[in-house]
This record gives C-alpha cells, structure tokens and sequence, in this order.
C-alpha cells in the first residue's frame, strides 16, 4: 500500500488498474492473491474510487493506492516456518495471518517461532479438512 499526498492546487488524477473486482490466480492448492483498491482521502470521506478513473484533486488531497497481491503457490501449511517468520519481520505477511493461513505461531515480543502451537495450528488445520497432509515442523 502507498499512499501519496497531492501538493499542487489543482489537478487531474488518471488511474488504470487491475485486479478491483477478481483475486489474483493461485495455483497448486495456494491462496488465491489480495484485490487491489484505490481510496480518496483515506482519513476523512474515504472515496473508494473505480479501477479505471478520471478525477479533478486539489491540494492536500491523498490518495491510497493497495496493489494486488499475488495468488499463492502450492499449500501454505507447507511453507518453511522461519520463511513465514522472515516475511512477517518483512512486512509482507502479518501476525494473523502467519497464524491463520500458514498455521506459525510467532512471539511478537521475541520474534520467534513457537513449534508446539504451529504443530497444533497445522494438526488442527488438517484436521478441519483445509489440509490433507501432516504438516508437522518437527516429526518424532
């Protein structure tokens, strides 16, 4: 997400984007990808704007853009804990959703993975029919 903040006294703002209405493709059991948005003054009337405009701003006016994220590749309980971790200390994946997609607990405070509630948050993710396979960190 950018946000960008319009410092002329008047002009036209010119947006063509993908992605508003449909999610990105996944393939391979992955999560389909997040639909982009445009928003007009995020903080005060928050105009959702169309994919495809054309619009006088003036000065002082912001305007969010969020990109599309890309659909995933392959199951997600499958992915390497300590890479769910190095995207959440990056920034591309937050704490919940380390927990609720990739099935990593991660001590916000220390920033480390808990093995035994990610085995569990995999056991039960199995369980529930989101996966079919033993998604365990460490098998015994």
């Amino acid at each position: 997400m950018r946000e960008y903040r319009f410092t002329e006294t008047e002009g036209t703002l010119q947006i063509r984007s993908d992605r508003h209405k449909s999610n990105p493709y996944s393939l391979n059991g992955g999560h389909p990808g997040t639909r982009s948005a445009n928003v007009l003054n995020p903080q005060k009337e928050a105009l959702a704007l169309p994919a495809k405009t054309l619009l006088t701003i003036n000065n002082g006016d912001v305007l969010r853009h969020t990109l599309a994220g890309a659909g995933g590749h392959g199951d997600p309980l499958y992915r390497d804990p300590e890479r769910v971790l190095e995207d959440v200390r990056n920034e591309k994946v937050s704490l919940d959703s380390a927990r609720e997609i990739y099935g990593v607990a991660i001590h916000p405070e220390t920033w480390s993975i808990d093995p035994g509630l990610t085995n569990s948050l995999r056991r039960k993710a199995t369980a529930s029919g989101v996966s079919t396979e033993d998604h365990s960190v460490e098998k015994s």
